[in-house]
C-alpha cells in the first residue's frame, strides 16, 4: 500500500467501505424484501450479511488509517 498516493488509498478505502454496505443491505435488509422463510435463511443471511459488512468496512478502515 505505500506506493499508492493518499487520495488513491482514499479511494480504495472507498471502494471496500461501499461494498461492506452493500452485503449490509443483501444480508440484513434483504431479509425483509427477499423470499426468506425459514429460521435457519433468516440466520444465515444476517450473519452472512453482518460478517462479510464487518470484514469489508475493517478493510477500508485499515487501508485508510495511515493517512492524516
Amino acid at each position: 500500500m505505500k506506493k499508492f498516493s493518499a487520495e488513491q488509498r482514499k479511494l480504495i478505502a472507498d471502494y471496500f467501505s461501499q461494498i461492506g454496505v452493500t452485503w449490509f443491505a443483501a444480508g440484513v435488509i434483504g431479509i425483509f424484501i427477499g423470499g426468506v422463510k425459514t429460521t435457519i435463511e433468516i440466520l444465515g443471511s444476517l450473519s452472512w450479511g453482518v460478517g462479510l459488512s464487518v470484514l469489508f468496512l475493517l478493510m477500508g478502515t485499515f487501508i485508510i488509517k495511515g493517512i492524516r
